[in-house]
């Protein structure tokens, strides 16, 4: 597998800063050798990243659609929603969560806007056919996202 990552420090643009690369750096380490727990990361992050409260409400509303024709071989889970802080991690660990396996993402922000494309597999490498599997899986990726961005405004407004 291959993957590439464009490190951005929002909203100033690619992450240039010595101490800031450290940091990301020194995390992703600390990750990976059990040292630092991700959801903590996570948290710090959103606490500290207030971009996301001083956007205004988002002209499009967070959809979750599921595409099951355009692939033959995994289902297609669309994301469009505001975006914040921990978003990706969001929605990434609601889909494991879920039992799926990502074949392919597919990652846009335009402005405020998360454009999120991910193939999906259940856990024997197949598409979902199942109908109310895929309700299933759409409701509880829509609900997943919308309690976590109503408890972020929710910790705003009580800070």
């Amino acid at each position: 597998a291959v993957a590439t990552f464009h490190v951005h420090d929002l909203p100033q643009g690619p992450l240039v800063d010595p101490h800031q690369w450290e940091r990301f750096c020194s995390d992703v380490r600390k990750v990976v050798r059990g040292e630092s727990d991700v959801d903590e990361l996570v948290a710090a992050r959103r606490r500290s990243g207030r971009l996301f409260f001083s956007i205004p409400a988002p002209s499009h509303p967070l959809k979750v659609e599921i595409d099951n024709a355009a692939s033959d071989n995994a289902t297609i889970v669309e994301v469009y929603a505001l975006d914040r802080p921990g978003l990706l991690y969001d929605i990434t660990r609601q889909i494991y969560a879920l039992g799926l396996s990502i074949t392919i993402t597919k990652i846009t922000t335009e402005v405020d806007l998360a454009a999120d494309i991910f193939y999906v597999v259940d856990e024997n490498g197949n598409k979902i056919v199942d109908f109310e599997r895929l309700n299933e899986i759409r409701d509880s990726l829509r609900d997943h996202l919308v309690a976590i961005e109503e408890s972020l405004i929710g910790e705003r407004k009580s800070a």
